[in-house]
């Protein structure tokens, strides 16, 4: 799943139209419902391990001397730095009980 999110936000987080940056919205939002959805299950392996393998596939995108798919532009960075933050961040948050989860 972590490899999945990567390609299609780093293929995708490019888009803009007349000055918002919806692509990177949505990429954004895929992070997010993604690592919402990991954390549902009772284990944080699965998450933690989305971080990582996201992370990887992120980095590696934007290595210098390559074909860069990832540029170092505002959406470039925010993409980098972005979608990393925004996993590490949910999957790091502790689980609230009472939102619609029986005990």
């Amino acid at each position: 799943m972590g490899a999945a999110i990567a390609v299609l936000g780093t293929v995708f987080h490019q888009a803009w139209i007349q000055g918002f940056p919806y692509g990177l919205m949505i990429s954004f939002g895929l992070v997010v419902w993604a690592m919402v959805s990991l954390r549902r299950i009772r284990s944080r392996i699965p998450a933690w391990a989305c971080v990582v393998v996201s992370g990887a596939f992120v980095f590696l995108f934007a290595q210098p001397n390559t074909d860069v798919m990832i540029p170092a532009n505002f959406s470039g960075l925010a993409w980098s730095y972005g979608s990393i933050t925004l996993a590490v961040l949910i999957a790091a948050f502790p689980r609230i009980r009472g939102l619609g989860q029986s005990s």
